[in-house]
This record gives structure tokens, sequence and C-alpha cells, in this order.
């Protein structure tokens, strides 16, 4: 029986931008993320990923990353 996927949820995940995105700055050295255009960029994506993607493991993991302090500072400048 195939699974009922929720509405809610990202229909193209891995192959939509967020997957995209995941896939660029998974791997990426730190002082990328110093650059200030770079912290808007992962803050939505990371936003999107917790909140619409299909594979709880990229939720959770997203769900952390947005803990971090830089985001906060990205969410307060908004």
């Amino acid at each position: 029986m195939a699974m009922k996927r929720n509405p809610h949820q990202c229909a193209t995940w891995p192959a939509c931008i967020c997957g995209d995105k995941w896939r660029l700055y998974q791997d990426a050295p730190a002082d990328l993320f110093e650059h200030e255009g770079a912290a808007p960029i992962l803050a939505a994506t990371l936003a999107c990923v917790a909140k619409r993607c299909p594979d709880r493991r990229f939720r959770d993991r997203a769900t952390v990353q947005l803990m971090h302090p830089i985001f906060a500072e990205t969410e307060r400048l908004q």
C-alpha cells in the first residue's frame, strides 16, 4: 500500500530549490556562512525544510540548525 503524502509537505523533495540549497551548503566551508548575504538564504532554506520536508531526519536537522544564534540575528533584522 502506498503511503499518503501530507499535503503540507514538499512534493518534490529533494529535487526542490531547498534540496538544492541544502546540498550546496551542507559541506560548505564555515567562512561561507559568515558572508552577510548567506544568512537570509540559509535561514529561509532551513525554515522551509524544517516545516515542509517529508523526511523527518532533514526536518529535525534543520530545526536544530535554526537554533544557531546567527539565525536569531537574521530574523531580528528582517
